[in-house]
C-alpha cells in the first residue's frame, strides 16, 4: 500500500473513531483479549493436601511451614482462606523481576487495600488470582484444580527445579534479564525475537554499507546504490514534480472512448503498471505442477476495505477531499481534480461492494484459495465484452490459451468486466489516472507521495526509502545477505538433518497400525517428493537483472521505476518458458528467524535467518542441533500430516488421501492432545486453549517423538544437551497485555506451556532427569500422547 493511501486510511479511521489496525492483516497490536475460560472441578481440598504439595517443593522456596500449626490437616478451606494460608506460606518470595515482573496480572487497584492486607506476598509476585477478592471466594471451597494451578505458577516464578518446571529453570537467567517497555513497543523478548532483531539490523547495515561504498557500473551493489540515492534526493524529485507521469495522464485524457483508452494502455503499459486490470503469472492453486494467469480488479483492497467505514457524511467528505488532493498533487487543476475525484469515487465504491476478499486473510488462507476461483479463461472472457484478455496477455508476453485462469475476488472480477463499458469512460479514465499516480508515487515528488499537508522527519523518510529499496531490490539484498550470514557448510548440514528427519517419519509411518497400506503409501510419497530449501532458493528462479543506468548516465527515480516495472514484467513472462518449480519463496524472507512447511507446494523453507546462534551453528554437537533446528524442521514437516496437511498430495494439490476411519482415529488422538493442553496455566489467571492450539501441539509432540527416535540411535547420546537445546530455543517472555493477545490469537502454546507439556510426554525425558510421580513435570503414562 502506498504511503499516501495509508495516510488516507489513517484519517478515515480517526473520523470513524476506529483504529487503523482494523486494516492490518496479521497485526500484532496489543489488543485486550480475554483469558481462556477455565472449567472449575467440583471437588474440595484439605489443609493436608496443601501441606503435601508444599512438602514436595525444594527447600530453596523457604516456605513457612509453621503456619500449618494453626490448622488441622482435615480442614477444608474457602478460596479466600486457602489463599490467605498460601500467602502466609510464601512469606519469603524473591522480588519479581524480568518475565515475572512484566507478566503480573492487571490487578483492580480499587481492591489494593484487600490485596496488601491479606495477600500482600502473592499480590507483589503476581501469584494471586483476581477471583480471590470476589464475594464468591468466601463461600466457594478451594478445589484441586485451583491448588495445582497455583503451584504450577509458583514453580514457574521460582524457576529453581527442573523436575517441577523444566522451562523456567533452564531459562531462568534469560527470563530474569528480560526488560520490556510497552510504551516503546518493547512488549516481547525471546531468543527468536533477539535473532530476528539482529537479522534485520544486519540486513539494514548491508544497505547502509552499499550506499557508502564504491562499485563498478552494472553490479548489483551499484544498482542498489543508485536506486537509493535517487529516492533519498528529495530536491531532485521535487524539481521534477509530477511531470514524469504527465505522459501517461495526458495519454489517458486524450482517449475519447473505451477503445482508444484500451489501445493506449495496451501500447504503453505492462503487467506491473497496467491500471485497469491486475495481472500476474504464478503457481496454479489447483495444480501446483503448473503455473497460470491471475486476474483481479484494479482497486486496492485497502481502498475497498475503507469503504466499509464510509457510512457518515464526515467520512465521505474526507474521502473526497483526499481524492481531490491526490489529483491536484499530480498536477491537475482544481476543476479537473474534482471531476476525476468524483468519477473515481463512483467506480471504486461499486467495485468495493463486489470484492469479497477479507484483508485480514493469512498467507495460508490465500494459498488455500479462499479468495481465489479457478475457471477457464473463456469463462472470464464472457464477462469482458469490450476487452480481449488473451490478446492483452499476449501483448505482455504471456502466450495464454483457454487454460485455467485464477481470479482473485471472483465476483468483483466478473463485475469489473461489466464496468469496462463506453458509458463509463470518464470513470475508467479517472481510475486509470488514479492508479498510475499510485503506481509511480514512490518515484515522484514529496507532495505526491506524502501529501502536501504531511510533515515527515528525515529519519522517517530514510526509513521509507529503505523499505522501498528493500521491496524492489530485495532479491539483490537477499543474495548479499545470504553470502554474508548463511554459515559455511550450513546448507549441506541442515539438508542432511532434514533428510534424517524425513527418514525417521517414514519409519514411524510404516509402523502405524491405524493407517492403511494405501494411506501409508500416499504419506511416504509426500515425504519422498517434499522439497527442502535451506538458507536461500535457487536465485535463478527469482533473480531479475534490472540493468539500471547510472545516475550519471540518465538515471533518476522515475527512470528506475520504469525500468524495474518493465524488467519485472518481462521476468513474469519469462516464467512461461522455464520448467515450473514448486518452490515458493517470498523476497525478504531470508532474514526470517523461521522455518515453514507450505502445504500447497509440499515444500519446507528453512531460512538463513533461523540458522543463527543460539538456535544453530555448524559447530554445535549433533544432540544440540537435533534439539533446536532438528526439532523445528520435524515440527514443520509434521504439518504435512496434520488435519489440514492430510488433504494435500505429494505435489501440494487438494487431494485428501485418508479414509473416514483413519480420519476418525486421528481426530480421537487429537482430542487427547486437546485435553492434555486445555486449561494449562501460562500465568496466574491466563490459561491455554487446547482446541485453539491443537494443530501446533500435535506438530510439537510429533516432532519431539521423531527427533528423540533419532537421538536413540546415537551411542552415548547427551540427552541433557538435547533437551536443554530445545527449551532454550523457545526462551522468552512478554508483557501481560501481549500475553493476553497471544492466548487469544496465537495457534501455538506459549513459552513454558509449550516446552513443558511436550517434554512431559516422553519417557526419555523422565529417565534423563529422574522425574517421578512426586514431581510437577510428571504425567501419568496413560495420559501421554503419541500421534505418529
Amino acid at each position: 500500500m502506498k504511503r499516501k493511501i495509508a495516510l488516507l486510511l489513517s484519517v478515515i479511521m480517526t473520523v470513524s473513531g476506529l483504529s487503523t489496525n482494523a486494516f492490518a492483516a496479521g497485526s500484532n497490536t496489543l489488543q485486550q483479549a480475554s483469558s481462556t475460560a477455565k472449567v472449575i472441578i467440583n471437588d474440595t481440598v484439605t489443609v493436608g493436601d496443601i501441606r503435601d504439595l508444599c512438602s514436595k517443593c525444594p527447600e530453596s522456596y523457604n516456605l513457612n511451614m509453621d503456619v500449618f500449626k494453626s490448622y488441622s490437616d482435615s480442614n477444608t478451606l474457602t478460596v479466600a482462606n486457602a489463599f490467605k494460608l498460601l500467602n502466609d506460606l510464601c512469606n519469603k518470595l524473591p522480588e519479581a523481576k524480568g518475565y515475572n515482573l512484566y507478566s503480573r496480572p492487571d490487578y483492580d487497584m480499587s481492591k489494593l487495600e484487600i490485596y496488601t492486607k491479606d495477600y500482600g506476598n502473592l499480590y507483589k509476585a503476581g501469584l494471586l488470582p483476581q477471583m480471590v477478592t470476589s464475594s464468591m471466594s468466601t463461600v466457594v471451597s478451594m478445589n484441586s484444580q485451583m491448588l495445582n494451578d497455583f503451584f504450577t505458577n509458583l514453580h514457574r516464578y521460582y524457576g529453581q527445579d527442573l523436575k517441577n518446571d523444566y522451562y523456567a529453570t533452564e531459562n531462568k537467567s534469560y527470563l530474569d534479564s528480560i526488560v520490556l517497555d510497552e510504551d516503546d513497543d518493547k512488549y516481547e523478548k525471546s531468543v527468536v525475537s533477539d535473532i530476528q532483531t539482529k537479522n534485520e539490523n544486519n540486513y539494514d547495515k548491508i544497505l547502509d554499507d552499499i550506499v557508502k561504498g564504491t562499485y563498478a557500473e552494472g553490479t548489483k551493489e551499484r544498482q542498489i546504490q543508485d536506486f537509493y540515492k535517487s529516492l533519498i534526493d528529495v530536491d531532485a524529485r521535487n524539481a521534477r514534480g509530477a511531470e514524469p507521469i504527465k505522459k501517461y495522464l495526458d495519454g489517458i485524457d486524450k482517449a475519447n472512448n473505451l477503445n482508444e483508452l484500451l489501445s493506449y494502455l495496451k501500447e504503453n503499459c505492462n503487467i506491473y503498471n497496467y491500471p485497469l486490470i491486475g495481472f500476474a503469472y504464478d503457481v496454479d492453486l489447483n495444480d501446483s505442477t503448473k503455473s497460470t494467469i491471475y486476474i483481479s480488479p484494479c482497486v486496492e483492497e485497502s481502498i475497498a476495505d475503507m469503504y466499509k467505514y464510509a457510512t457518515t457524511t464526515d467520512v465521505n467528505q474526507k474521502i473526497m477531499e483526499y481524492y481531490v488532493d491526490y489529483f491536484t498533487d499530480a498536477g491537475e487543476d482544481e476543476a479537473t481534480a474534482k471531476k476525476d475525484a468524483k468519477n473515481y469515487d463512483i467506480i471504486a465504491r461499486q467495485v468495493a461492494q463486489a470484492m469479497t476478499r477479507d484483508s485480514n486473510n493469512s498467507f495460508d488462507d490465500y494459498m488455500d484459495g479462499k479468495d481465489v476461483k479457478q475457471v477457464k479463461l473463456s469463462e472470464v472472457q464472457k464477462y469482458y465484452k469490450t476487452l480481449n484478455i488473451a490478446d492483452l496477455c499476449k501483448s505482455f508476453g504471456f502466450n495464454v490459451t483457454d487454460t485455467n485462469c485464477c481470479t482473485i475476488s471472483f465476483e468483483a472480477t466478473k463485475a469489473w468486466g461489466s464496468y469496462l463499458d463506453n458509458s463509463r469512460i470518464d470513470q475508467l479514465k479517472a481510475l486509470a489516472k488514479f492508479n498510475i499516480i499510485n503506481i509511480y508515487s514512490e518515484a515522484l515528488d514529496y507532495n505526491v507521495y506524502y501529501g502536501k499537508n504531511k510533515i515527515v522527519s528525515k529519519d522517517e523518510m530514510k526509513d521509507d526509502v529503505k523499505n522501498i529499496v528493500e521491496h524492489y531490490m530485495g532479491a539483490y539484498l537477499d543474495q548479499i545477505y545470504c553470502e554474508k550470514y548463511l554459515p559455511k557448510g550450513a546448507k549441506d548440514d541442515v539438508t542432511s538433518i532434514a533428510k534424517e528427519v524425513i527418514a525417521q517419519y517414514k519409519n514411524r509411518i510404516n509402523k502405524l497400525e491405524w493407517l492403511s497400506d494405501a494411506s501409508k503409501k500416499e504419506a511416504i510419497k509426500k515425504l519422498d517428493n517434499m522439497i527442502i530449501t535451506v538458507g536461500n532458493p535457487d536465485w535463478s528462479n527469482i533473480f531479475v537483472d534490472f540493468k539500471l543506468p547510472t545516475l550519471e548516465n540518465g538515471g533518476n527515480s522515475f527512470v528506475y521505476f520504469e525500468k524495474i516495472y518493465s524488467q519485472l514484467s518481462a521476468s513474469e513472462a519469462e516464467k512461461m518458458k522455464k520448467p515450473h518449480t514448486r518452490v515458493y519463496w517470498e523476497t525478504g524472507s531470508v532474514t526470517s528467524c523461521n522455518a515453514e512447511y507450505i502445504r500447497r507446494t509440499n515444500s519446507i523453507n528453512i531460512y538463513t535467518g533461523i540458522l543463527q546462534e543460539p538456535i544453530y551453528s555448524p559447530l554445535y554437537s549433533r544432540e544440540k542441533k537435533l534439539g533446536s533446528i532438528g526439532y523445528i524442521i520435524a515440527h514443520e514437516i509434521s504439518h504435512a500430516f496434520d488435519a489440514s496437511g492430510a488433504d494435500y498430495d505429494e505435489n501440494g494439490n487438494n487431494k485428501p488421501w485418508w479414509n473416514d476411519k483413519e480420519k476418525e482415529t486421528f481426530d480421537d488422538k487429537c482430542d487427547g492432545v486437546v485435553k492434555l493442553y486445555d486449561g494449562k496455566p501460562l500465568l496466574t489467571d491466563l490459561y491455554t486453549s487446547g482446541r485453539k492450539t491443537e494443530n501446533e501441539n500435535v506438530a510439537d509432540i510429533s516432532a519431539m517423538r521423531c527427533v528423540i527416535d533419532i537421538m536413540n540411535t546415537i551411542e552415548n547420546a547427551d540427552y541433557k544437551s538435547f533437551f536443554n537445546s530445545f527449551a532454550s530455543s523457545f526462551a522468552g517472555g512478554a508483557t501481560r497485555k501481549y500475553l493476553e493477545y497471544l492466548i487469544s490469537e496465537d495457534e501455538h502454546a506459549n513459552y513454558g506451556v509449550r516446552v513443558n507439556t511436550v517434554l512431559s510426554n516422553f519417557q526419555e525425558f523422565y529417565d534423563t532427569y529422574g522425574i517421578s510421580e512426586n514431581d510437577a513435570m510428571y504425567v501419568k503414562p496413560e495420559n501421554r500422547i503419541t500421534i505418529w
